[in-house]
């Protein structure tokens, strides 16, 4: 009977261990821990050729790691969305943005559609078009306008492209001499996540034209464009996959 027992206890010993090994492996998985910020600036999906999409990783302070703070009321949001790109317009020499009530509506109603789901498809609508992604909602419109305007460092103004393997074209729209009209949303996505959408009037990023409004004889090897089209003219020959 004794031998019996022993052998009983064995086996369920070993299954407790075996058990215990399941589950910590389960907790090996590389994902951040809970309230961790983690970034992505997520590319388009089914977007035609020579259009860039994605948004580089604007600078962060340390607080990038704390939990998500709640989003600003619209009205500073439309200041701030406002303000950020007039401070690239006005290191160029540029007629500052106004901000346009239904450019803003166009972009919040394009915001809702993408709410649940959060993915950067563009609306292909009439205006230029930027959109930035962050898997929290702390990302603010600031933060969003400088990361499309680092693409500037991207940007080749001999000979109006973006340096190879690079896309400059959020960069090109925010600078655009013909788009004077402005309007952006901040969309906090039904997974946390939060979306920016910006909306030019007139569009910018016409093949052969620069953003400064000189005219270019040949095309480029890689057209500066903005998140979507905002031309009808025949895209150039696509780039290299970003």
């Amino acid at each position: 009977m004794s031998s019996s027992i022993r052998v009983i206890s064995s086996i369920i010993i070993l299954i407790s261990v075996f058990v215990l090994a399941v589950s910590a492996k389960g907790h090996h998985r590389g994902a951040p821990g809970a309230g961790q910020a983690q970034v992505v600036h997520q590319p388009t999906v089914g977007a035609p050729p020579a259009i860039h999409h994605h948004a580089p990783s604007p600078p962060r302070s340390p607080a990038v790691n704390q939990p998500p703070v709640a989003a600003a009321g619209k009205g500073h949001e439309s200041r701030e969305f406002l303000d950020a790109h007039n401070v690239v317009r006005k290191e160029h020499n540029q007629t500052l943005y106004t901000w346009d009530k239904k450019l803003a509506r166009y972009a919040r109603r394009w915001g809702l559609k993408l709410q649940n789901e959060c993915v950067m498809n563009h609306s292909y609508g009439p205006f230029g078009e930027n959109m930035f992604w962050g898997k929290y909602d702390h990302w603010t419109p600031t933060e969003a306008v400088q990361s499309w305007a680092m693409e500037s460092k991207d940007y080749n103004r001999d000979t109006n492209a973006c340096n190879p393997n690079t896309m400059c074209g959020h960069y090109t729209q925010i600078v655009w001499h013909e788009s004077l009209r402005l309007g952006c949303a901040r969309m906090k996505c039904n997974n946390g996540s939060v979306l920016l959408i910006c909306e030019y009037d007139p569009p910018g990023n016409f093949i052969n034209e620069s953003p400064f409004g000189n005219l270019f004889n040949s095309t480029p090897t890689t057209t500066p464009s903005s998140s979507s089209p905002s031309n009808t003219m025949p895209p150039p020959t696509p780039p290299a996959a970003a």
